[in-house]
């Protein structure tokens, strides 16, 4: 929630599914370690290629270039 409210991400529902975008190729110099370890990680940033880990691309031309599918969490409320 941190990086959609600094406008690094965006999240929308698609399906049974959200759609967890990257908004911006570059990230603020002032973003905490720990948050920029996660976006690099939600976006595979380490592997060089920039695109997003095998098995979480996008299965639907109606979901983003730079975004993943997220399944939402099976327990209760």
């Amino acid at each position: 929630m941190h990086l959609a409210a600094r406008g690094l991400v965006r999240f929308e529902g698609f399906d049974k599914y959200y759609v967890i975008s990257q908004t911006t190729a570059s990230v603020p110099c002032d973003l905490p370690a720990d948050k920029l370890a996660v976006y690099r990680a939600m976006f595979n940033l380490d592997a060089g290629d920039g695109k997003p880990f095998a098995g979480r691309l996008r299965t639907d031309q109606k979901v983003p270039q730079n975004a993943f599918l997220l399944p939402p969490t099976r327990r209760p409320i």
